[in-house]
């Protein structure tokens, strides 16, 4: 199962396939049967607000494709190994932890991951928004809006995005995540520079002790600090990345050895947040391919 990164507009869906493509694809030519889902708020659910770092939301869009698949096949009497990669990046590597995660406690599922690889996910959100956000500029206006706006939705907060964003962003922000627009039209309507973006007193309480402390509550249950990767897992990460701070993925790979994973490795790429994710494909296609027996 294929998981890719973060996207704005339903038509960038997977399932607009081949006017939209995610690059897994090519997989397939490989000889593997390759699934690549929609996450929630796209393609069939487009009327329903992405749930963007939900993490029961978004396994349940993985899973459920998973399954559909695995019950596809058998109907058509396709014949296939019982093995299972997942692999994903950006929000894909957090989908990909979501899912495996999923797969390792719900044994109903009867599900078995043989391995993952997950590159560059915000896995630990709270670091990642806080770090970001106390930054002067970033290049990650578009995605921490996106994340406010969707737990602002998802959990029925009903908090005016005033009480996050400056004007004129928090007008015209609840019209950018339409569905419609993407990505780099949102980032021309939004700023780098955050103390700009951010309402002051939300950025100031964000690293304060006390203050904000649902969504803080809620960044954390959302994270992977209560668990550990039980089957094979490579997590991946630029090292120049300038969206997801690599602190993220280091302190939840701390966390998994802390609790006792056996089979967890962190391993650093050379890149960008972007340039990283072909530095990871690169890493970790041979090394699926060779557990493929």
């Amino acid at each position: 199962s294929g998981q890719h990164e973060t996207r704005f507009a339903n038509a960038s869906a997977p399932s607009f396939f081949p006017n939209s493509s995610t690059g897994y694809e090519v997989l397939a030519s490989m000889g593997y049967v390759v699934v690549i889902p929609d996450y929630i708020g796209f393609g069939s659910s487009k009327n329903t607000f992405h749930p963007y770092y939900i993490r029961e939301a978004t396994a349940a869009s993985v899973v459920d494709m998973i399954k559909a698949s695995k019950e596809y096949l058998a109907d058509k009497k396709f014949a296939t190994s019982n093995r299972l990669f997942l692999v994903g990046y950006s929000e894909g590597g957090y989908a990909t932890l979501a899912a495996q995660r999923e797969i390792e406690t719900n044994s109903a599922l009867g599900l078995t991951v043989t391995a993952a690889a997950a590159g560059a996910g915000a896995f630990d959100l709270t670091t990642m928004l806080t770090e970001v956000s106390q930054s002067e500029q970033s290049a990650a206006s578009s995605y921490l809006t996106y994340l406010i706006q969707a737990y602002n939705t998802h959990y029925e907060w009903k908090r005016p995005t005033i009480g996050f964003f400056n004007e004129p962003y928090a007008t015209n922000i609840p019209g950018l995540f339409n569905g419609e627009t993407d990505g780099p039209v949102i980032s021309s309507k939004l700023t780098a520079n955050l103390k700009d973006l951010f309402n002051p007193v939300f950025r100031a309480d964000l690293v304060t002790s006390g203050k904000e402390t649902t969504l803080k509550t809620a960044l954390r249950l959302n994270s992977f600090f209560d668990w550990y990767p039980k089957s094979l897992t490579r997590l991946y990460h630029g090292t120049e990345d300038e969206i997801v701070p690599f602190k993220s993925t280091q302190t939840t790979f701390d966390s998994f050895k802390n609790a006792g994973a056996p089979n967890v490795t962190l391993i650093p790429v050379p890149g960008t947040h972007f340039s990283g994710a072909t530095n990871m494909m690169i890493s970790a296609l041979p090394w699926i391919i060779s557990l493929d027996k």
